[in-house]
C-alpha cells in the first residue's frame, strides 16, 4: 500500500523548490557581483577569487540537479536522498555564505541571513533549523571579529546601539523561525500521527469487508467455475451431438438427392414408356380399322362366292351371262388380290406388333402366321381362278367340263373364307383385348406418372426440410461455439477473480 500522504507530496516539492532556489540564489549571487565588478565596482576584489566562486555556484547548479532527478523511489522522495539534500544545502549555506562575507565588504550582507534560514525553515525540522542557525550565527560572529573592518557598521556615537540592535534582531528572528519550525513540525507530526491511527482503523475495517468479500467472491468463484465446469461439459456433448445430427442429414440429403435423381429418371423412362403406349394403343386402334374394314371384305367375299356357287349351278344355262360378266369376274378378282395383298401386309404387321408385346402376343402371332398362309392360299387361288377366267375366255364350250371342278375348288374357297372370317373376327377380338390391356397398362402409367411426380415433390420438400435442419444445426453448432468461446472467457474471469481473492487473502491477511 504505497499510498502517497500530504506530507510526503510537500516536503517532495519543498525538497526540490528549495535546491532549486539555493542554487540558484548562489547563481544571482555570482551574476551581481561580477556585473559589479565590472562596472567598477569592489577594486579591491580579485577577479580569480570572482571566478572560483562563480565556478562554485555552477558545481553546486550540477549538483542539485542531479539530486533532484535522482530523488525519487517507488513514487515518493527517497529518505536517503532527503537526508543527502539537507546536508548539501547545509554545506552551501556555510561555504558560500562565508565565501562572500570575506571577499566582498558589505556592511548589510549579515541580512542575507533570515533568507538562508528561512529557506531551511521550509523542511520543517527543528534540528535541521538549529544546525543552520547555529553555523550562520557562527560564521556571522566570526566575521564580525575576523572582517570587522568590512562587516560591521561606522564606528561613531550609534555604533553601540547598530549592534545591539543586530544582535537583538538576529537573535529574535532566529528564535521565532525556529519556534515556528518546531510547532509546526510538532503539530503536523501530531497531526499525521491521529491520520495514520484514523487510516489505519478505517484501513482495518475496509480489510475486514474486504476479508468478507473475498470470502464470498471465492465461493462464488467456485461456484462459477463448477457451473463453468458442468456447463463446458454439456457445451461439449451438445456439440458432439450436433455435429452427429448434422452428418446424418447430410447423408440423408445426399440420398434424397439421389433418389430424387433416381425418381426423375424413372418418370423420364416413364413418360418414354408412356409415349410408346400411347403409340401402341394408336397403331392398335388402326389395326382394329382395318381388321374391321378387312371382316366386311371377307363377308362382302363370302357373299359373292356364295353367289358364285349358285351362278356355277346355273352355269350351263347362263353360259353367255358368265362370258359377258368375266369381266365382272376379273375385276373381282382383282379386288381379291388386293384384299390377299392387304392380310399379307396386315399379317406381317401382325407379326411385328406380337414380337413387340412379348408373350402376351404368341397367340397373335400364331392368328397372323395363319392369316399370313390365308392370303398366300387367297393368292394361289387367284391364280388358279385367272387361269379359269382366261380358260373361259380362251373357250366357253369348255365350261361345262370344268364346271364340277369350279364348283369344288368354290366349296373349298368358300370353306377356307369362312376359316379365314373366323380367323380374322378371332383377331379382331384378340385386338380388342389388346387395346383394353394396352388402355389399362396407359391408365397404370398414368397413374404411376402421378405417383413419380408426387414423390419427386414429396421429395423435394423433405430435401428442402433437410436442408432447412442442416442450417438449423449448423446455426446450433455456430451458437455452441460462441457460448464455449464465451465459456471460456468467462472462465478466464474465474480465474482472474480467484487471483484476485488470492491477492485480497493475503492483502488481508
Amino acid at each position: 500500500m504505497n499510498t502517497i500522504t500530504a506530507i510526503d507530496e510537500y516536503m517532495t516539492r519543498v525538497y526540490k523548490w528549495v535546491i532549486l532556489i539555493t542554487t540558484g540564489a548562489c547563481a544571482c549571487a555570482g551574476i551581481t557581483l561580477s556585473g559589479l565588478k565590472l562596472l567598477g565596482q569592489y577594486q579591491d576584489v580579485s577577479w580569480i577569487a570572482l571566478i572560483i566562486f562563480v565556478c562554485t555556484c555552477l558545481l553546486y547548479i550540477g549538483i542539485g540537479m542531479l539530486l533532484i532527478r535522482h530523488c525519487m523511489k517507488d513514487g515518493r522522495l527517497d529518505p536517503q536522498m532527503l537526508r543527502n539534500g539537507k546536508i548539501f544545502l547545509a554545506v552551501i549555506l556555510i561555504i558560500q555564505y562565508n565565501f562572500i562575507q570575506y571577499m566582498i565588504p558589505s556592511r548589510d550582507f549579515w541580512a542575507y541571513v533570515f533568507f538562508f534560514v528561512i529557506l531551511a525553515a521550509f523542511f520543517l525540522d527543528y534540528k535541521y533549523i538549529l544546525l543552520i542557525i547555529t553555523e550562520i550565527a557562527v560564521s556571522l560572529v566570526a566575521a564580525w571579529f575576523i572582517n570587522g573592518a568590512n562587516q560591521l557598521p561606522v564606528k561613531d556615537d550609534l555604533f553601540f546601539t547598530d549592534m545591539v540592535l543586530r544582535a537583538v534582531c538576529v537573535i529574535l528572528s532566529f528564535l521565532a523561525i525556529f519556534l515556528i519550525t518546531l510547532f509546526t513540525g510538532k503539530f503536523l507530526v501530531n497531526a499525521k500521527r491521529d491520520e495514520l491511527d484514523k487510516n489505519n482503523s478505517h484501513v482495518n475495517s475496509v480489510l475486514e469487508k474486504i476479508s468478507l468479500l473475498a470470502d464470498r467472491l471465492k465461493s462464488s468463484s467456485e461456484t462459477i467455475v463448477t457451473a463453468l465446469e458442468n456447463e463446458s461439459v454439456s457445451q461439449k456433448s451438445l456439440s458432439e451431438i450436433s455435429d452427429n445430427l448434422l452428418d446424418n442429414s447430410d447423408n440423408i440429403l445426399a440420398k434424397t438427392n439421389g433418389s430424387k435423381e433416381s425418381l426423375l429418371a424413372l418418370n423420364e423412362s416413364s413418360n418414354q414408356v408412356a409415349a410408346q403406349m400411347q403409340e401402341v394403343n394408336q397403331t392398335s386402334q388402326e389395326l382394329m380399322s382395318i381388321s374391321s374394314t378387312n371382316e366386311n371384305a371377307l363377308n362382302n367375299l363370302m357373299i359373292i362366292s356364295e353367289k358364285v356357287e349358285k351362278s356355277t349351278q346355273i352355269t350351263v344355262e347362263v353360259t353367255d351371262k358368265l362370258l359377258r360378266e368375266t369381266d365382272e369376274i376379273g375385276r373381282t378378282l382383282d379386288i381379291i388380290n388386293e384384299i390377299a395383298e392387304s392380310i399379307n401386309l396386315l399379317s406381317l404387321n401382325a407379326s411385328i406388333e406380337a414380337a413387340r408385346a412379348g408373350d402376351a402376343g404368341r397367340g397373335f402371332a400364331v392368328v397372323a402366321q395363319e392369316v399370313g398362309k390365308l392370303a398366300v392360299n387367297t393368292v394361289d387361288s387367284l391364280h388358279s381362278v385367272n387361269d379359269v377366267v382366261t380358260k373361259v375366255q380362251g373357250g366357253a364350250s369348255e365350261v361345262v367340263r370344268f364346271m364340277d371342278e369350279n364348283a369344288t375348288l368354290l366349296k373349298e374357297q368358300n370353306k377356307v373364307l369362312v376359316d379365314t372370317v373366323n380367323g380374322v373376327r378371332n383377331m379382331i377380338s384378340l385386338l380388342k383385348q389388346s387395346v383394353a390391356t394396352i388402355s389399362d397398362v396407359g391408365s397404370l402409367q398414368s397413374k404411376q406418372n402421378e405417383v413419380i411426380e408426387q414423390s419427386v415433390a414429396e421429395n423435394e420438400v423433405i430435401a428442402e426440410s433437410i436442408q432447412n435442419e442442416n442450417d438449423e444445426f449448423r446455426n446450433i453448432a455456430q451458437m455452441v461455439q460462441e457460448t464455449t468461446r464465451e465459456m471460456d472467457t468467462l472462465a478466464g474471469q474465474a480465474d482472474s477473480l480467484n487471483v484476485m481473492v488470492k491477492e485480497l487473502e493475503e492483502l488481508c491477511g
